[in-house]
This record gives structure tokens, sequence and C-alpha cells, in this order.
């Protein structure tokens, strides 16, 4: 008598399948929980300047990444409501926005700003970014800069940093300008405004 062995065949079974699919949604879920929390190559390029050009620490306390999905929930949720024509321009011109507040061990004193705007200027444009704003005042520094990598209005990115006493806000933005200068151009008719 002459019997060969079959290899039983292996079926992935329904409850496999729904594991695998809970398994992955679970990962992605925690890998999206981490991204809101966690700043930027461009956020941290910007603190780590600031903060070796005075040779001073800075903390962070929190960091915040808002993205394109988490807009576009709230541009739909705000679709069911009445809401001013700023805001509605506002959420569409902004695709996605990360904040990280940071706190300085020692403030710098409005002395040191100048090395910081120089380190800080270097630093970002081995990045593409060059500095298009600068505020120093009774204490207060505010940096913006502009990406410029940037190809049309509607794809703009923008860092800015804004130091008081002994806190550091960073924030980048990023987004489509034109609903904002529609906005703006539409404001200028209302009031006889023209260039």
């Amino acid at each position: 008598m002459n019997t060969t062995l079959r290899p039983k065949s292996r079926r992935i079974g329904t409850a496999s399948l729904v594991l695998l699919f809970l398994g992955i949604t679970l990962g992605l879920f925690c890998l999206g929980i981490w991204h809101c929390f966690h700043a930027s190559r461009d956020l941290h390029q910007l603190k780590s300047s600031i903060e070796s050009s005075l040779k001073c620490p800075i903390q962070q306390r929190f960091a915040f990444n808002a993205g394109s999905l988490l807009f576009g929930l709230v541009r739909g949720g705000c679709s069911f409501f009445t809401v001013p024509p700023e805001v509605t321009a506002g959420l569409q011109a902004i695709h996605g926005v990360e904040t990280s507040i940071c706190r300085w061990d020692h403030p710098p004193k409005t002395a040191d700003y100048h090395h910081v705007i120089e380190m800080v200027d270097r630093a970002m444009e081995t990045r593409g970014w060059e500095r298009m704003v600068t505020v120093v005042d009774d204490g207060i520094l505010v940096l913006v800069f502009n990406s410029t990598k940037n190809k049309s209005p509607r794809d703009q990115r923008f860092c800015v940093a804004v130091s008081q006493g002994e806190n550091l806000i960073l924030t980048s933005v990023r987004g489509d300008c034109n609903p904002l200068i529609a906005l703006a151009s539409k404001s200028m008719k209302d009031i006889n405004i023209s260039f």
C-alpha cells in the first residue's frame, strides 16, 4: 500500500485577519498620537540653534502637531455651522501647525539677541529657510522664517520663534495663502482701498 503524507494546508482564518487588522490599526493610531506630540526637524533645528548660540539650555514643556487630516476634519465640521468669513479663510489657509512651548533655564539678556539672530540665520539657511521678519523690543525677540523651497502661494511654510522672559515659543505653519489673499482683497474693496 502506497500512502503519501500530504502537508495540511494552512488557511488564515477570519479571526487571524481581524487580529492582524486590529494590530495594524493600533500601531498606526499609536504612531499618530506620537506624531501629535513630537516637534519636526525644522522646529528642532530652530530650538537647537537658539540654544547653542546662547549656550543656555532650553527645556521643552509641550509640543503639539496638528496635520492636514485634523484640519480637514475641522473644516468639514465647520461646514455644518455658520462661521465668520475670517475663520473660514483661516481654516482653508492652514494645512498644518506645529508648536513647541519651551522655557529657558537662564533667560538671555537683550544684548545677546543680535548674536542669537546671526547664529539662527546661519543654521536655518542650511535647512532652506530665510528670515523675513525680526522684532527686538523691550526683552521680546520675534523671528519669522520663510522656506526657500516654497514653489507657489498654495504651498507655503513658515517658522516663528518668540522669546519673552523665560518663555520661548516655536511654531511652524504650512498652508495655502490664496484664501487669505482673497479675504484681504475683498476687505480692501469693501473699504475702497486700491493700489
